[in-house]
């Protein structure tokens, strides 16, 4: 064996006899033997070489997240910081001690009419503020060793790999060394064992350890479930396995242009082939529709020529047995949207015209309670048919009270006029997995905000029928158009809130953040979203969003810089909520279908 190199006795004491081991260092040390190479201060430890760092001065003053690039570094490598308090009194004898001190040679300089030296003097006013902060309680005063160690295959790229860390270090401040003759010393005490061979200790406050703390970190997702894109500084994939989360729901806000539609579209693609999860779009401006028919989804057009394809009074004849009570409450809110706010007593003719309307499609006496399946539907000839709204329609003309007439006249434009595009039976292809819901030819709020109602329903009835069957994702493009509708509003926030437990997540994209966020229902929603999406933000919204949000300094920089693509993404994982920021990536396969409308 060469001479600068030795073997390492691992369950020798190592460290001062005046402390003690808390258990036998044989107990928790590896069993591999180590070799210490000691001119180049590099170990052979499980066949792999290590090095180590330790940190000897570190700056004046520091701001808030001063050592973010250095804990996103990408090599492996380790960081071993060692805390221990001091005494609150002990410490201020020494503060007063330096006070008088430095205070002293300022007096003597004064006295003399010499320059006074500008360093004393910051001593001095930083221990008067300093040992009055400790007085008030406001800090603490710990002793940090900070230690290093960087792994590698070879001693070569150890080397590089320390001159890289180096330079990350210097790069904020920190002078640091290696720890070439007390490399084992060094091992030991980067390993969480509580133990500080080396001492090299520094004397921090309370805020400016706070200040160590990382405030956005790549999160540990690992490589399972659905890739969104590159972590911005490490460059590493990032994957979320979205159905695996506390709950499905996405939420991605972003000014125009930021890149949006790009990443939903990335989204529900790589979902929809790692989960093979159903799909349904509610689509206002024709963003989807090309990317829906080449996943050989079926794609839905409304507009005042033709019919929607889905019946708005069709049950929903799930495996749970609901009655007509579910059903009816549901309808109320849609004719809410049609017909304006409704008073109990045009809530109480609607309720007894939707009755009647089911019991004359009915083969047995329905009250609200019953429950009623699909077969319990008359069936003409092989086509089943089940009540339409204009069956309602007539049953409210048969009744002689004069607000019955008042709901015809309201209803009469949405069964016999211009927007009777819901008076129809439901002849969408249901086995079809995709499904686009394009209401561009729409030009009406009201009209919309009432199609994304009924198509929301037909998500709701598709999503009880196949319970745990099959996943099922609703995407609700610029969604802050629907929180203008008290009804619609509603029924989004009970998506946010009831959609995990029938296997299934709702995904809403916004443009309107400041309006998505003042709305009750919109909170709900995006609170509820156990992935939030951030993209650029406009100034104005800036403010609400980092409220809402609790964003960091730098993350609310981030997302007020971020270019086109470039988001910053949340997570709520069970330990806590976890931040990083991607760049959205994508074949030019995907980038090409993605681009084209």
């Amino acid at each position: 064996m060469d001479k600068t190199e030795e073997t390492i006795d691992l369950t020798r004491k190592s460290r001062p006899e005046t402390q003690q081991d808390p258990l036998p260092l044989r107990l928790l040390l590896p069993s591999a033997a180590a070799r210490h190479n000691q001119l180049a201060g590099t170990m052979v430890i499980n066949g792999y070489y290590q090095a180590h760092l330790y940190c000897l001065a570190f700056p004046y003053e520091v701001p808030i997240g001063w050592l973010q690039r250095l804990f996103r570094w990408s090599g492996p490598c380790w960081h071993s910081l060692h805390l221990v308090p001091l005494d609150r009194l002990t410490t201020m004898k020494k503060l007063a001690r330096q006070q008088v001190n430095a205070g002293s040679t300022l007096e003597n300089a004064r006295r003399k009419n010499y320059l006074l030296d500008p360093e004393e003097a910051v001593v001095f006013q930083d221990a008067e503020e300093l040992r009055h902060s400790l007085v008030r309680g406001e800090q603490k005063m710990y002793q940090l060793s900070w230690y290093v160690a960087v792994q590698g295959e070879t001693e070569e790229e150890v080397k590089s790999s320390l001159r890289d860390v180096e330079a990350e270090l210097g790069s904020a401040g920190i002078i640091s060394r290696r720890a070439i003759w007390q490399a084992p010393e060094a091992w030991l005490s980067v390993l969480p064992l509580g133990l500080d061979l080396l001492q090299y200790q520094h004397t921090f406050t309370s805020e400016a350890l706070a200040a160590i703390n990382p405030l956005h970190v790549p999160v540990g997702t690992g490589y399972t479930g659905v890739v969104l894109g590159i972590e911005a500084k490490t460059g590493k994939l990032v994957a979320i396995d979205t159905f695996a989360l506390t709950n499905a729901n996405i939420t991605i806000m972003a000014m125009s242009g930021a890149g949006k539609t790009y990443l939903t579209k990335t989204l529900i693609t790589r979902e929809h082939f790692w989960y093979g999860n159903d799909l349904i779009v509610i689509d206002p401006e024709d963003e989807y529709g090309t990317l829906i028919s080449e996943l050989g989804g079926e794609l839905v057009r409304l507009d005042l020529q033709q019919g929607a394809g889905i019946n708005p009074l069709e049950l929903w004849g799930d495996s749970e047995g609901n009655g007509l009570a579910e059903k009816i409450e549901w309808l109320l809110g849609l004719f809410s949207l049609m017909l304006g706010e409704l008073g109990p007593v045009q809530r109480g003719l609607l309720e007894q015209a939707l009755i009647r309307a089911y019991q004359a499609r009915s083969t047995m006496p329905l009250n609200r309670g019953a429950a009623i399946g699909q077969e319990e539907i008359v069936i003409v000839g092989k086509k089943r048919r089940q009540p339409l709204l204009t069956d309602v329609y007539q049953q409210l003309a048969e009744m002689e009270d004069p607000e019955a007439r008042i709901l015809c006249q309201g209803l009469y434009r949405w069964v016999y006029g211009a927007v009777n595009l819901f008076n129809c039976h439901t002849d969408l292809n249901l086995k079809n997995p995709l499904v686009c819901f394009v209401l561009k030819g729409l030009d009406q709020e009201e009209v919309k905000a009432v199609a994304a109602y009924v198509i929301a329903g037909y998500c709701w009835g598709k999503m009880k029928r196949q319970r745990d069957q099959r996943k099922i994702r609703l995407v609700l493009d610029e969604a802050h158009l629907l929180l203008k509708y008290r009804d619609t509003a509603s029924i989004m926030a009970r998506f946010a809130r009831q959609c995990r437990k029938y296997n299934a997540g709702l995904l809403t994209i916004s443009q309107n953040v400041d309006e998505f966020l003042l709305s009750e229902e919109g909170r709900a929603v995006a609170l509820n979203s156990a992935v939030q999406i951030l993209l650029r933000q406009h100034e104005a919204a800036l403010d609400q969003v980092s409220q809402q949000f609790c964003l960091t300094d730098f993350e609310r920089e981030f997302i007020q810089q971020a270019g086109r693509g470039e988001a910053l993404v949340r997570v709520a994982m069970t330990d806590g909520m976890q931040k990083y920021g991607i760049n959205v990536v994508a074949s030019e396969y995907e980038h090409e279908i993605y681009c084209s409308r």
